[in-house]
């Protein structure tokens, strides 16, 4: 199981830890930051009042093992973004769909969304199916393309309705 408390500058050198690489950065937080992740952009980042910042928390084991964000949009849903079980001993466990539905839980009780979005790349097919399972389906026509290291990576949308998820998870 699965805790959800606020992230802090106490968690950030954890965070950073997490990513070893431009693309690590890339995959799990899109183009907000730049690599290498420092405190100082977290701090910046902790600033913005248009979003709600978690650490994740496995229960039995009272480890922090990840991030998770909801960005409020103006006009559009909610956006879950910056979703990472960071502490790769925890990975491949059902994690990432347990956070997932956390946070979808929080845009719909707490913000009353009634659907909220997010951004996976396309070639990241775990991800992508594991949305899928949990109701997300592709949000045609709105993708953002960016380079890495003289690739493109496009990131498709995705929503989730608060009807198929029959409101709270």
């Amino acid at each position: 199981m699965l805790r959800l408390s606020p992230f802090t500058m106490a968690d950030a050198d954890r965070l950073i830890s997490w990513f070893e690489n431009e693309e690590s950065l890339l995959q799990f937080a899109g183009p907000i930051f730049t690599y290498p992740l420092t405190r100082e952009q977290i701090a910046a980042h902790l600033t913005k009042p248009d979003r709600l910042f978690y650490k994740v928390i496995d229960e039995d084991s009272a480890l922090v093992i990840g991030h998770g964000e909801i960005a409020k949009v103006p006009g559009e849903p909610p956006k879950l973004t910056c979703l990472i079980i960071g502490n790769k001993q925890f990975r491949g466990r059902g994690l990432g769909k347990e956070l997932t539905r956390r946070l979808t839980a929080i845009a719909f009780d707490e913000m009353q969304a009634d659907a909220v979005q997010l951004y996976v790349y396309e070639w990241n097919r775990n991800a992508f199916e594991l949305y899928r399972s949990l109701g997300f389906v592709i949000n045609p026509g709105k993708s953002i393309t960016t380079e890495v290291n003289g690739k493109s990576w496009v990131a498709i949308n995705m929503i989730g309705r608060g009807s198929v998820f029959g409101g709270s998870m």
